[in-house]
């Protein structure tokens, strides 16, 4: 196990979170801006209950604004971003100046997206820096303990928002497995009854879902989240 501090692991693990949040977050979101550009009926208030965050938008165009854009915001795109940031100053030495840059980049280029009248190329380049700080990472982190808590972080993310979102069940089970891996290389523990109920719950929902039952786990899916949200790693 690596020499880095409890602190710096707990900022590195919440780094992964929400790099992952900002990018999966962002892209069911524009998914939904989208329905709404074509004048097609959005829930965006389903939306909201969906991914946990309160609904405290006037209408469809109060959400399409501040939900994406506005920092104060603590549910927003933008404030995951600044969070993410705030938590890669902390773990600058370890992910490095250049790794860092990315996300001041993606929240540049998000900024540009707020002003501009034709924002899909801007938003395309968040998801490009978002991807580039992970290649980044990947490539030149000399912290082997540190690179897997941050992809912890990731993966946590991934399966919390999978789960809300519906997502395939199959794919859930991936994002748990990646989980294990990363456990055994770096010896943080998750809660194994917590973790044996996810395996158990989505390994049957995703045998039903090969059988043509979509999201066969929606009966379970708040225990699925609850479970999950107890899952994290005692860092």
């Amino acid at each position: 196990m690596d020499s880095l501090s409890k602190m710096k692991t707990d900022h590195l693990f919440w780094l992964g979170r929400y790099i992952m949040r900002s990018y999966t977050e962002l892209e069911a979101a524009l998914a939904l801006r989208d329905q709404m550009l074509d004048g097609k009926e959005a829930d965006y208030k389903g939306f909201c209950t969906r991914i946990g965050a309160a609904d405290i938008y006037k209408d469809a165009d109060d959400w399409k604004k501040r939900f994406f854009f506005d920092e104060g915001d603590p549910e927003s795109i933008a404030s995951s971003l600044s969070k993410a940031y705030d938590n890669a100053i902390v773990c600058r030495e370890t992910i490095s100046s250049v790794a860092m840059s990315y996300i001041q980049m993606a929240i540049s280029a998000l900024e540009k997206a707020e002003n501009s009248p034709s924002p899909g190329v801007a938003f395309q380049w968040v998801f490009d820096d978002l991807l580039a700080f992970r290649g980044r990472i990947e490539e030149k982190m000399v912290s082997e303990y540190g690179l897997d808590v941050v992809k912890i972080g990731l993966s946590l993310e991934k399966l919390d928002l999978s789960l809300r979102l519906g997502r395939p069940a199959a794919r859930c089970l991936f994002f748990i497995q990646r989980l294990e891996r990363y456990a055994s290389r770096t010896g943080i523990i998750y809660d194994p009854v917590q973790l044996t109920f996810l395996k158990d719950a989505l390994t049957l929902a995703a045998q039903k879902e090969e059988q043509g039952i979509k999201e066969a786990y929606k009966d379970k899916r708040q225990d699925l989240i609850a479970a999950c949200e107890q899952l994290a790693p005692g860092l």
